[in-house]
């Protein structure tokens, strides 16, 4: 199946590490390179914060503005266009993203949780497109989630903590998308329990 898929040489993984995913231990990470992969209906991949950091400075600033990181063009589009304007903008842009190979081989493990600070849907279409998952995904983004109540409603649950926001959840004022300078000052806001929980989950 891997070969299929096209991935012909697997990393180097640790015996223990190994040990600890077939038990379901693991607690899964994903950042920005989790979804570099991943591409739109048009053959368009993800953006890096470099890239992205770009499009945003030609689309709200209307010039390149050369090296300047992410945050920095972000809060810059946010103040001649608006927070609103520049998440629609984004969600736009990461929905037309489909699931890589490597997302649709997550729902085939066993995992304690998995968080990220990805924007994305990517994991939730994963999910979504496979007809056996081994667990029930649920996301979580905010702080008065019924965390509890929702695993026990379902047979094989797995928290998806959502650390820095969600598309899905780009006009909720309480848990904006954490992109500008102020957001990252504020980034636990709305949201300590996520945090609270992955650090507990790292603790055992």
């Amino acid at each position: 199946e891997l070969a299929a898929m096209g991935i012909t040489e697997l990393p180097k993984i640790p015996t223990a590490l190994i040990e600890s995913m077939k038990r379901g231990h693991v607690v899964l990470f994903l950042g920005a390179g989790a979804s570099m992969e991943a591409q739109s209906g048009e053959g368009k991949r993800a953006p890096s914060a470099a890239e992205l950091a770009q499009e945003l400075a030609e689309k709200f600033i209307g010039q390149d503005l050369g090296d300047i990181d992410l945050m920095q063009v972000a809060e810059m589009a946010m103040t001649t266009s608006g927070d609103h304007v520049v998440f629609d903008w984004i969600r736009a842009e990461l929905k037309k993203l489909k699931p890589s190979q490597a997302h649709l081989l997550l729902p085939t493990f066993r995992w304690h949780k998995i968080a990220t600070t990805n924007y994305d849907v990517l994991v939730e279409d994963a999910y979504g497109a496979t007809d056996q998952p081994v667990q029930d995904l649920l996301p979580f983004v905010k702080n008065n989630q019924p965390i509890e109540i929702r695993k026990s409603e379902v047979l094989k649950p797995l928290e998806y903590l959502k650390l820095h926001g969600c598309v899905e959840h780009a006009f909720d004022t309480e848990i904006p998308l954490v992109l500008d300078p102020s957001h990252y000052e504020q980034y636990k806001e709305n949201r300590y329990r996520l945090f609270d929980r992955l650090r507990d989950a790292a603790h055992e």
